[in-house]
């Protein structure tokens, strides 16, 4: 459900698939595994980067490691390396270990609105029966800023959420927890989970936001080493764009090491990697900007960047009878076709359509109000 309603259901060819983020975690770990070639340390973290002596490349990383599963005791190793990649994520401590080997860290831009997750577990019930699989309900902002979600997992159970900004965000408490679904717009969420069984208690978050780390306006940077994923640009969950865009980026890396010499390949991937990074990061953000409550915008929505938003507010209003352009925009959200196919002739044509169908209704509803008044007279 977006801000204006429900979008036309149809055979999208899209399969959408549902899981914990304990299965995630053990399928990548077991796929892993099976290569050779990769060496996964358990129980280690890395605290810092290994150069050469005159500093301009790293050589590998310093890692610490408990020395079993019930030991207190750390051991420092230091692991060689010809290219250290940082994709530990938003908690990355890259800038800090740059500034230790004399470099500076990346600039950092942050957008932030405030906003609050709510989650549990429930057990399906044996006889629950909807028209449906899963449900999405979007926040409409700046009046609405709550949404909620509910998707089948593994083990016959459902992962349901609610989302709000401050003050409204959501939190541990039962009845509280329960309102906010029974307040969202739907009432399918609340009225799929009212009587069924929680699995788990209720888990809160608070995501830090939008943070994108400029690594490519870096004026000097070290050899044999570079960062993707959230550990350069990282987004408010709801988006759902974070494992894609760092699959991309991933791709992109495999790309760059067949063309590009180790000596050359921090600075062409960064560059590269940055170009990837904007449409994503101007999609959530904008987004973003919609919200009240929302800190980093340093400047007002330039006239391109309100006319693209109220572009995407047509297209959204045409999801509601245009299966087309649902297809078109689920395409670009999930990066498989480029921004570009939003302003293909046939898209445009459906926004013009509406927009002239929208002034010829309001006319016509003008006129019918003006001789209603004549007679009334």
């Amino acid at each position: 459900m977006n801000p204006f309603g429900w979008a036309a259901r149809f055979p999208s060819g899209f399969k959408a698939l549902s899981f914990s983020r304990y299965i995630l975690d053990w399928l990548i770990h077991r796929r892993l595994s099976q290569f050779n070639n990769i060496q996964i340390l358990e129980s280690s973290y890395v605290t810092g980067l290994l150069v050469n002596s005159d500093k301009t490349a790293v050589t590998g990383a310093i890692v610490r490691r408990r020395g079993g599963e019930h030991s207190e005791q750390v051991q420092q190793e230091e692991l060689a390396a010809d290219l250290v990649i940082d994709a530990s994520g938003y908690s990355s401590q890259a800038p800090k270990w740059l500034k230790a080997i004399g470099y500076d860290a990346p600039e950092e831009t942050v957008i932030t609105t405030s906003m609050g997750y709510a989650s549990r577990l429930y057990e399906i019930p044996a006889d629950f029966q909807a028209a449906w699989k899963g449900v999405y309900i979007q926040a409409a902002p700046p009046e609405r800023t709550s949404m909620g979600v509910l998707y089948p997992i593994e083990n016959n159970r459902w992962i349901v959420g609610v989302c709000a900004t401050a003050p409204s965000r959501p939190s541990t408490d039962e009845d509280e927890f329960l309102e906010a679904l029974r307040n969202l717009p739907s009432p399918h969420i609340y009225t799929a989970v009212k009587d069924a069984k929680p699995a788990t208690a209720i888990g809160i978050y608070h995501p830090p936001g939008n943070r994108l780390r400029h690594y490519e306006r870096l004026s000097r940077q070290p050899q044999g080493f570079i960062a993707l994923g959230d550990s350069v640009c990282s987004f408010t969950p709801i988006y759902g764009q974070g494992m894609t865009v760092a699959a991309l980026g991933a791709v992109l890396l495999q790309q760059c090491l067949k063309e590009t010499d180790l000596t050359e390949l921090p600075s062409r991937f960064q560059k590269e990697l940055a170009k990837v990074n904007a449409t994503p990061w101007i999609a959530a953000t904008s987004q973003d900007a919609k919200y009240p409550s929302v800190k980093g915008l340093t400047q007002t929505p330039t006239p391109l960047e309100k006319a693209i938003g109220w572009y995407m507010d047509q297209l959204i209003q045409l999801t509601m009878k245009e299966p087309q352009v649902t297809l078109v925009l689920f395409n670009v959200f999930h990066m498989v076709q480029s921004s570009g196919a939003l302003f293909q002739p046939s898209i445009l044509f459906r926004v013009i359509q509406q927009l002239l169908t929208r002034s010829s209704s309001k006319t016509s509803s003008k006129t019918q109000v003006s001789a209603s008044s004549i007679t009334s007279r």
